[in-house]
């Protein structure tokens, strides 16, 4: 019997010019989920992830910190959903047309944290009305997002469910994959991908019927510093 977990990659560069790449915080998180993943013995027989460097970066990280050198998958099927497209696309047509996302938040450094906060809030509310269908965007809807990550779950059972499988892929096929387990509604798994931590990881057993083992899990932390949702 065979389980799939799902980690989500460490901290990105919030704010920064390039988001999608890893942290200093982000890489060492990464690490101390390789080394929690070796510690507790479970070694994975397949290592998919998605397109996003982001993802890459902390496969090989956790992987070099286990010891552990085997090929990385890349599947698409795993990347983040559009959810952020989207908000920049309703922040540009609806709230700022003249000041991106990011220029607003590097105005004023003094502001940022702040800004930060209320960009948050923004960005839940605005992707939880597009998970919604409440929300028109000509980008891919969350119904097509979620029957893409479906599918790479399938293939992944169908394939591999007499083996240990790790994705290392982002909030959104993680909160799908529990979603799913635990039969939630739309609006509770988009929910969920604001509560996945970086470098945490989701384990699902792989029965005839999958069972949800555990979810979000950051025990390999021990200290505060590491815990962070973005």
């Amino acid at each position: 019997m065979g389980y799939c977990m799902l980690a989500r990659h460490g901290q990105a560069q919030f704010g920064k010019p390039i988001y999608d790449h890893l942290s200093p915080l982000g890489f060492e998180q990464s690490m101390r989920l390789g080394h929690g993943l070796k510690k507790d013995n479970w070694i994975p027989d397949v290592i998919i992830c998605g397109n996003l460097l982001r993802h890459r970066q902390t496969a090989e990280t956790l992987l070099s910190a286990m010891g552990v050198y085997k090929e990385i998958v890349i599947d698409a099927a795993f990347d983040e959903h559009l959810g952020p497209a989207v908000v920049k696309e309703h922040w540009t047509n609806h709230v700022n047309p003249d000041q991106t996302i990011k220029e607003w938040l590097q105005e004023d450094a003094s502001l940022f944290d702040e800004r930060k906060m209320a960009y948050l809030k923004f960005y839940e509310e605005t992707t939880l009305a597009w998970a919604k269908g409440e929300l028109h965007s000509e980008l891919q809807n969350w119904a097509e997002y979620v029957d893409q990550v479906v599918s790479g779950l399938e293939t992944i059972y169908q394939q591999s469910k007499n083996q240990n499988v790790l994705i290392v892929t982002s909030g959104g096929p993680v909160s799908i994959a529990t979603g799913l387990v635990r039969k939630l509604s739309i609006s509770d798994i988009i929910k969920l991908t604001w509560e996945v931590y970086n470098a945490s990881h989701t384990k699902i057993n792989f029965q005839s019927k999958p069972s949800l083992e555990y979810y979000n899990n950051i025990t390999h932390f021990d200290e505060d510093k590491f815990i962070t949702l973005v």
